[in-house]
């Protein structure tokens, strides 16, 4: 139980979300169940094996392997490489398009102007609501049509069509 509590503490002093902390406290609890305190990568491989034939999500198989990884290495003071013990590549399924006669609806019963810019930005640029809250005039270009995102996902810069 010593490593528990050590755990909480390393977690709370680097400011680990609540739903975080309690996720890895699962995992960890989890493996512990089967394996003891016995954290080995072949033991953490054979974990994720496990739940992956039961078919959990990779979702939960990738924070399993976060909160096991990160117990092993800031608490236990156990070195595993992260490369050593690969991600799944989650599903990424398209967006289903909304009807342009409803974001239309939308833009127009918007009484706000500000509101409705944002809204109308959204849509034909297709920028995140983040990116169009940066949005400064001078990052409009109105004669070319262009509008310059800074420091949008992953801190990058790039033009849009407005």
């Amino acid at each position: 139980m010593e490593q528990i509590k050590k755990f909480q503490q390393i977690i709370e002093i680097q400011h680990y979300s609540r739903e975080t902390h309690k996720s890895y406290k699962f995992h960890i609890q989890r493996f512990r169940n089967y394996y003891g305190d016995n954290i080995t990568k072949e033991n953490i491989l054979r974990h994720l094996h496990y739940l992956t034939n039961r078919g959990f999500s990779a979702s939960t198989i990738n924070l399993t392997r976060s909160a096991l990884l990160y117990y092993t290495n800031k608490v236990l003071d156990k070195k595993i490489n992260p490369e050593e013990i690969t991600t799944i590549k989650r599903a990424k399924p398209l967006p289903k398009p909304i009807n342009a006669d409803i974001i239309l609806k939308i833009i127009n019963n918007t009484p706000n102007l500000k509101h409705k810019i944002v809204l109308e930005i959204l849509y034909g640029s297709g920028l995140r609501l983040g990116e169009v809250t940066k949005v400064k005039w001078m990052d409009i270009d109105f004669v070319a049509g262009i509008l310059r995102v800074n420091q949008g996902k992953g801190n990058k810069d790039r033009l849009v069509k407005l």
